[in-house]
């Protein structure tokens, strides 16, 4: 069966990413936040706290890349700029 590939795929709100979260952070609603470029959201979020181990990820029925998308919130909340 062929995989197949899309650009930006949408959260089904199932909430398996946050209880697979060993840190219980909330991996899609830090992901909403980096898109809305809300940074006063997203540091409540605490995106720093995330160890990147993979489980939201791995865990997504939906594919999406949280971990990479946690990454980039952190870096944008490290420099204290709003995604563009």
């Amino acid at each position: 069966k062929e995989e197949q590939y899309v650009e930006d795929p949408q959260c089904i709100r199932c909430g398996k990413c946050v209880a697979a979260c060993p840190m219980h952070l909330a991996p899609t609603f830090i992901r909403q936040a980096l898109k809305a470029n809300d940074l006063a959201a997203l540091a409540k979020l605490h995106p720093e706290d995330c160890n990147a181990c993979g489980c939201c990820s791995f865990i997504c029925p939906a594919q999406i890349p949280l971990v990479e998308t946690v990454s980039l919130a952190k870096q944008t909340l490290a420099k204290g700029e709003s995604k563009q």
